[in-house]
Order: C-alpha cells, then sequence, then structure tokens
C-alpha cells in the first residue's frame, strides 16, 4: 500500500504542473487543443520506447476489454481538458483548479458502490466536505459583479468536475481485475494515442503556425502526461491490491491542487483571495478526509 501512496502523491506533483502549462496557455491565448494532441503524441512516443514491455504485450490476452474502458475514459479526459482550459481562461486558475477536482467525489462514490470498497464515517463526511468546498468556491466567483461572464466561467468548471470524475472512475476499472495486471503498461499508450487522436479530430486541420506556436509548451507537457498517467495506473494497482483503491485518484488530486495553488501565489505571484483560499482548503481537506478508511 506504501508503494501505492508515493505514486499517488508523484502523480499529484505531476497534476501540478500540467495544471500550470494549461494556464499558461490557456493565459497567452494560444490554442489549446493543438497543444493538448501534441503533447499526448509525444508522451506516445515517450511511451512506446521507453516503457511498453513488448514481449509481455504479445500475451496479453485481455487487449480489447482493456480498451473498451480506457478508451471512453481517454475521451472523458480530453472533455474535462477542454472545460478546464475555457475556465482557467475566463476565470482564477486555482480556484477552476480546485473546482475541477471536485469530481473525486463522483470517483470515490462509483469505486465504493461499484467495488464494495470498505469506507468508514470519515470518507463520506469527507465526500460532503468536498461538494460543500466546491460550492463555496463556485458561490464565491458567481456572485462576483461580473455577473454572465463569471457564471460562464463556474459553469465550465463544472462540467470539467464531471467529466473528470467520469474519466477517472472508468480509468479505474481495470485496476479491480482479479488477477490481472499490466504487465506490457499497455494503458498508457491507449491512453495518449486516444488524448491525441481525439484532439486531432476535435480541432481538425492544424497549420505549421499554430504548431510552432505551442511545440514549446507541448514538449514538456508530453513528459508529464507520460509520467502522470504511468504513475496514476501504477498507484491505482498497488492501492486495489490493497482494498483501497479508493484513495489513489484522491490523493493524486489533493496534492496536485495544493501544489497548483502554491506555485500561482509564489512564482507566478498571483492573489489568492482569503475565501478563494478557505474554499480551495475545504476541497483538499474533503478529499484528505475521504482518502481515511475509518
Amino acid at each position: 500500500m506504501f508503494e501505492g501512496v508515493v505514486y499517488a502523491i508523484l502523480a499529484g506533483c505531476c497534476f501540478t504542473a500540467g495544471a500550470g502549462l494549461f494556464a499558461e496557455v490557456s493565459r497567452r491565448g494560444l490554442p489549446f487543443i493543438p497543444f493538448l494532441s501534441i503533447g499526448a503524441m509525444i508522451g506516445l512516443v515517450i511511451s512506446l520506447i521507453a516503457m511498453v514491455d513488448w514481449h509481455a504485450a504479445s500475451s496479453e490476452s485481455r487487449i480489447g476489454e482493456l480498451a473498451l474502458w480506457i478508451i471512453p475514459g481517454a475521451v472523458g479526459n480530453v472533455a474535462g481538458h477542454l472545460a478546464m482550459s475555457r475556465a482557467m481562461a475566463s476565470g482564477r486558475a486555482p480556484v477552476a483548479w480546485a473546482i475541477g477536482q471536485g469530481g473525486q467525489a463522483l470517483t470515490f462514490a462509483s469505486t465504493v458502490l461499484i467495488w464494495n470498497e470498505k469506507t468508514g464515517f470519515l470518507s463520506w463526511i469527507g465526500l460532503l466536505i468536498i461538494l460543500a468546498g466546491v460550492t463555496l468556491l463556485a458561490k464565491n466567483k458567481a456572485e462576483s459583479p461580473k455577473g454572465p461572464a463569471v457564471r460562464g466561467w463556474v459553469l465550465w468548471s463544472l462540467a470539467a468536475m464531471t467529466c473528470y470524475g467520469v474519466n477517472q472512475t472508468l480509468m479505474s476499472v481495470p485496476s479491480h481485475w482479479t488477477g490481472w495486471n499490466d504487465a506490457a503498461h499497455l494503458r498508457l499508450p491507449i491512453t495518449l494515442g486516444v488524448v491525441g487522436l481525439t484532439g486531432f479530430a476535435f480541432y481538425g486541420r492544424i497549420e505549421m503556425r499554430a504548431i510552432r506556436s505551442i511545440l514549446s509548451w507541448a514538449l514538456p507537457y508530453g513528459l508529464v502526461i507520460c509520467g502522470c498517467f504511468e504513475l496514476v495506473y501504477l498507484s491505482l494497482d498497488r492501492l486495489s491490491a490493497a482494498g483501497c483503491a479508493a484513495i489513489g485518484w484522491p490523493l493524486a488530486c489533493s496534492t496536485g491542487i495544493l501544489g497548483y495553488a502554491v506555485w500561482e501565489h509564489i512564482v507566478q505571484h498571483h492573489q489568492i483571495t482569503r475565501a478563494e483560499m478557505i474554499g480551495i482548503m475545504t476541497v483538499v481537506a474533503g478529499i484528505c478526509a475521504m482518502a481515511v478508511r475509518k
């Protein structure tokens, strides 16, 4: 179990880096879909060269079933990223990120209800705290004098929250298969390939000028997204074996929320209001409480 926890925290560090790249691309008005797709394809190449065990892949008997869950999960991931990019471009990025990661509530509830993982009183209290924190953040922004524009910002954040919850639930399914392990590391290239191709299909033809404008951002994102998904899958596998996969995504995302809030405040020097910080810390506290098994 300890390994799973460490992998989840490291994945959260990758979430922080990914959120920082998302925000910068959105703030600069760069084409987000090409950034996402090219970064995913760079990550795909890395995974095919450095991470896939081709000998084990040749004997993998459940690749079709694997794709059945991972592909729609990856599409949900793209949808969540699109909604998040809109929220980050029109609102305060750390708050948008915290609301989006509130999708943990859906992931946690699904994991418990579908796979009957044992939970305690604090876990369900944590679920309610997350929802309260998301409501606090959304209410704080909705009451801003900017009116309709801010309401749109909140809706994009909530849409990202829903997409991330569905995406994470679907991607968690293979980790619960009895007696199966991803010895070939095939989930990673399937995920990255679908993310990249979905983005290209959505955006259509990408001009060379657009590619040049985002390449310096897509290259580091390719490394980040590759490491992120690999660490998440490793964490889910280890935690599922211990009967507590429900805490994998919450640990990763709470680390990512805190890391990104610190990055925005200290490194980017963007001010976070007291009300926003209370909302962010409420979401993080809820996620931590949800991970407690008592």
